[in-house]
């Protein structure tokens, strides 16, 4: 068997021509059906990523829904017993405001006799000043 076609001749032998590819009939609709159908395969791959994530997120809203109310609802049980607390750090802040409110006046008051002190000799100094310049 020889071929024309080829700038070159060469014989190939029955037992040679069963191990040569042969020409497949209509091999590029069998392509375009492939390309085809991996078309319409990612298509749907990514329609099913899509709702797959819509599904999580709707699953991870509810369950923070859930959350959320389950919290509320154990928040006002134990509310009351947070009431009780608030008012005893009301008191004893304004107590610690009293209490300052104390030193300060017990500081300042101490501090008044040499404040007085201190400004009577300005005073005296003040009229030795303007006895002597009179």
């Amino acid at each position: 068997m020889s071929t024309g076609h080829l700038p070159f001749k060469y014989s190939i032998s029955k037992h040679q021509s069963l191990y040569l590819p042969r020409m497949v009939p209509h091999l590029d609709l069998l392509l375009l059906a492939c390309v085809h159908g991996t078309l319409i395969s990612c298509i749907l791959l990514i329609t099913l990523f899509f709702n797959f994530i819509c599904l999580l997120l709707a699953i991870s809203v509810t369950l923070l829904s859930i959350v959320f109310i389950d919290a509320y609802g154990i928040l006002c049980l134990v509310s009351s017993s947070f009431a009780t607390l608030k008012y005893n750090l009301e008191l004893g802040f304004v107590l610690l405001l009293c209490r300052s409110i104390h030193w300060a006046v017990d500081a300042t008051l101490a501090l008044i006799p040499p404040f007085k002190l201190a400004a009577s000799e300005l005073k005296a100094k003040a009229w030795y000043i303007i006895d002597h310049l009179i």
